[in-house]
């Protein structure tokens, strides 16, 4: 099954509870949107215990003749990850799936209605360099259009990609960034409602937008 023309959510849904059963472009994906100094923040970033589990939700829903996503903007703090744009999601409690994380973190974060998700599969799992996470990002579709309850502590706003614009966006271009540890890095980005999306984020879209476009 190949995408073809205008998206509606059941033919993307069928493509990807395929294309999903397939090898993924994971790798090629995600090196394209690694930022120019990779090995500074490899260097910068060392952990003296593995990885912890974690995933983050990809929830596609309709509305309005379009596909949309959620993100969220995190708060301005101290962390690595403060005032960047996420996917919602986090480290894993102890005895969960991937699917527990993802449904339990939307919840929590974003107020979606867990059993209204379902699942069609993952993307290619991978550590988060800073953070020491390793993160599976679940694709769930979501039945209805989601009532989003950001959590103030967790979530500054909720901002909507659009996977029809992620499908046709063809150049990766480039801006500098600061990370949480104030470092200037020149990263790959997407833009989503003017706010700019990099790092472990941008890794998952960018292998997501190859789906799309029948990689």
């Amino acid at each position: 099954m190949t995408l073809a023309g205008e998206l509606n959510l059941s033919d993307l849904a069928r493509y990807l509870q395929e294309r999903l059963q397939q090898p993924l472009p994971g790798i090629t994906a995600h090196e394209a949107m690694f930022p120019a100094s990779r090995d500074e923040i490899q260097a910068r970033y060392k952990f003296a215990t593995p990885p912890r589990q974690g995933s983050v939700l990809l929830l596609l829903f309709e509305e309005n003749g379009g596909i949309y996503f959620p993100l969220i903007k995190r708060p301005a703090y101290a962390g690595v990850h403060g005032g960047q744009v996420s996917l919602p999601g986090g480290k894993a409690e102890p005895g969960e799936t991937a699917l527990q994380t993802a449904l339990r973190e939307g919840e929590e974060e974003i107020g979606i209605v867990g059993h209204k998700v379902t699942a069609v599969g993952q993307l290619t799992s991978f550590n988060v360099l800073v953070s020491n996470i390793y993160i599976t990002p679940i694709v769930g579709i979501y039945e209805g259009v989601p009532e989003f309850v950001p959590d103030p502590h967790e979530v500054d706003h909720v901002l909507l990609g659009s996977v029809s614009q992620l499908r046709q966006q063809q150049e990766i271009t480039k801006r500098e960034v600061i990370s949480g540890a104030r470092l200037s890095l020149l990263a790959p980005h997407f833009e989503v409602q003017k706010e700019v999306v990099w790092g472990a984020t941008a890794m998952i879209l960018n292998e997501f937008r190859l789906l799309l476009r029948g990689h």
